[in-house]
């Protein structure tokens, strides 16, 4: 994992920066899944937008750099 972070000197924050990305989703998730299914009709809003937050996020994973 630190082979790819920028800076050798910030790989701590950095490491801190991608532990709250791994674990942020998880704790929002759930209240923003009431929330699409109350205002975005039911179940299939949710799985709607599942699938477009899977897509985009699939098309950035492209930005990723290398190892080299």
């Amino acid at each position: 994992m630190t082979q790819v972070l920028p800076e050798a000197a910030n790989h701590a924050k950095d490491l801190g920066r991608i532990n709250i990305a791994n674990s942020g989703p998880q704790v929002i998730a759930p209240a923003l899944a009431s929330q699409v299914i109350v205002h975005l009709g039911g179940y299939t809003g949710l799985y709607t937008a599942a699938a477009v937050v899977t897509l985009v996020g699939g098309l950035l994973v492209n930005r990723i750099r290398g190892v080299p």
